[in-house]
């Protein structure tokens, strides 16, 4: 009530076991209800699901995270093709938010938040499997942990199970019909569905015991009050870090694997 929100949906995980809560409408305008299979859009979560579907190709030897990029995606230049998958997935390789440019040369690892580094990495991955993202998405990770309701692009049953954004004063935005798949940000899924990937990811299901820790292994140090680092000057270090694809926060001791998502001021954000 407070922030206007007209409907939420989360995932409660206990010992493994999902329990999916539902409040609120997915849509003021018809006043249809917020359920257990309403459908959101989760942006930016999208980009943990690629960095699990990396870790699977490199579980099967189809790809070293540690080799530039340019031995599986012919025709980059301007340094990109000196990337790694580990650099892109931990935000360190340069590239920018938005738009295109070769990476930054640092003269040691920085993070900067990078949707372009996903992009990247998208093509990389659709030139090794030969296969469209959603297609290889659809095979590697949505079937074998049962995310039945995800999908990077629009599906027909969307039409009436996906909630409508709202904007700041409560009223009914409309929704995206998403025709192409990114990696960075067409992700529409479920809490339940989500719950799904985020125990298969710390688990490390289906993956190699080593590619399993690194991805919530601390890879980078993040600086204090800094996202999008290019073009400012360093920072104070913070105690956080990111891993591959999440970021790790340290809170009283323990370690929490986290990951934001929001497409724009007037549809749905996570």
């Amino acid at each position: 009530e407070q922030a206007i929100v007209p409907g939420l949906q989360m995932a409660v995980i206990e010992h493994g076991q999902i329990r999916v809560l539902s409040f609120g409408e997915a849509d003021v305008q018809s006043d249809s209800p917020d359920t257990a299979e309403t459908v959101f859009e989760a942006a930016s979560l999208g980009k943990p699901v690629l960095a699990y579907a990396v870790l699977k190709l490199a579980s099967d030897g189809q790809i070293d995270i540690d080799v530039p990029v340019g031995r599986y995606l012919d025709g980059l230049t301007g340094g990109l093709e000196k990337a790694t998958a580990r650099q892109l997935l931990s935000h360190t390789a340069g590239l920018p938010n938005t738009g295109s440019a070769a990476p930054v040369t640092f003269s040691e690892p920085r993070f900067s938040y990078s949707g372009e580094g996903i992009k990247l990495l998208q093509r990389v991955v659709e030139r090794i499997t030969g296969h469209p993202l959603q297609e290889y998405l659809e095979r590697a990770v949505f079937k074998p942990l049962a995310m039945t309701s995800s999908s990077f692009i629009w599906r027909e049953d969307y039409a009436i199970r996906k909630a409508f954004g709202h904007g700041y004063t409560g009223n009914s935005a409309g929704r995206n019909r998403i025709p192409n798949a990114q990696a960075a940000s067409s992700l529409e899924t479920t809490a339940g569905d989500y719950a799904r990937f985020m125990i298969a990811a710390v688990r490390g299901q289906g993956l190699a015991p080593a590619l399993a820790r690194e991805m919530l292994r601390p890879q980078v140090t993040l600086e204090e009050g800094c996202v999008v680092c290019l073009d400012r000057p360093r920072g104070k270090l913070s105690p956080h870090h990111w891993g591959l694809g999440l970021g790790l926060e340290k809170v009283g001791g323990r370690t929490f694997a986290w990951h934001w998502g929001d497409n724009n001021q007037t549809m749905q954000s996570y």
